[in-house]
């Protein structure tokens, strides 16, 4: 009797461990840079670790709906999700339900390899000098949502070089795009390999990248640090829930780590704009700190105007 006590018991514990799921949540629209790097990385450990991995969107205020999900995640289910340290610390920032310890750090992907200022074709403002001299009424910019990475380069540009400007949020790049080759907004911010396809079918003007180099593809794109304004770069991370089973969470980073060592993923990444930097991975709480600091400033300006 006693033997069919412990199997049994053995038997529900096997299962129990069975039964964790990883998941992967999405905190912005599909079509964006968040989406496609997340969406790689799905495909990666499933192809790797041999098991289904489900992957969900939850969009909406900057990201902050997506990982206050993943934060406040009590289930055994181990929730990741990769997204760059402006975004998370700015949500983190405006969002009193979560804070920096409410993550686990599992490893850093890379850096953003750049991201664009696009304006309509044949806009005057693709000349970043129309802007500093701009006294007309204010350029409306799009960005991906309020408080969220773009939302900070509209802030950042003006800081250096003042203009009138006044913000439009949309749920995502996609939707944004239509609105700048229509001329129904003047500007907006998008991946930099996004804007290079959507220039070369002549349907917009690309002012200048936040990358640290010209890009090779297009070496008639300037930089803004050539411009004499020198934003950050975003720094992409993963993280997951406390909750998390910490043998699955310590079996995730050591496949992500292991599959930036591998050409194919890496390239696939940067087909997505992240540039893979195998010496940042132990830096991915560090460098989420740092972007929290730093954008101290448009933390509190965020605050003021929310």
């Amino acid at each position: 009797m006693f033997s069919k006590i412990i199997t049994t018991l053995f038997l529900l514990l096997s299962m129990s461990a069975q039964a964790q799921a990883i998941k992967i949540v999405v905190p912005f629209n599909p079509g964006g840079i968040v989406d496609t790097t997340n969406r790689i990385l799905h495909s990666a450990l499933e192809r790797e670790l041999g098991q289904q991995i489900s992957i969900e969107s939850r969009p909406g205020a900057g990201g902050q709906i997506g990982l206050r999900h993943i934060a406040q995640n009590k289930s055994n289910d181990v929730l990741i999700t990769v997204i760059d340290a402006i975004a998370l610390s700015n949500a983190i920032a405006l969002d009193d339900k979560i804070n920096l310890d409410d993550y686990r750090y599992l490893t850093q992907l890379g850096v953003s390899s750049g991201i664009a200022l696009i304006v309509k074709k044949g806009s005057p403002l693709k000349n970043i000098d129309a802007w500093r001299n701009y006294q007309g009424k204010p350029i409306s910019v799009g960005t991906n949502g309020f408080g969220g990475a773009h939302h900070f380069y509209s802030w950042s540009l003006s800081r250096y070089i003042s203009f009138p400007r006044t913000d439009i949020f949309f749920k995502g790049v996609n939707e944004a795009l239509p609105m700048v080759i229509g001329g129904h907004i003047d500007a907006m911010w998008t991946q930099f390999v996004n804007a290079e396809v959507a220039e070369r079918e002549g349907k917009i003007d690309i002012v200048a990248s936040n990358a640290a180099k010209r890009f090779p593809s297009s070496p008639h794109i300037p930089t803004f640090r050539e411009l004499g304004i020198d934003f950050q770069g975003a720094t992409w991370i993963v993280i997951s829930n406390l909750s998390a089973d910490p043998a699955t969470v310590k079996t995730l980073e050591t496949t992500i780590n292991k599959l930036l060592n591998n050409s194919e993923f890496v390239k696939s990444l940067q087909t997505s704009g992240v540039v893979a930097d195998l010496s940042a991975v132990s830096r991915s709480k560090e460098s989420t700190v740092q972007a929290l600091q730093q954008q101290r400033k448009f933390v509190e300006y965020v605050k003021t105007v929310k």
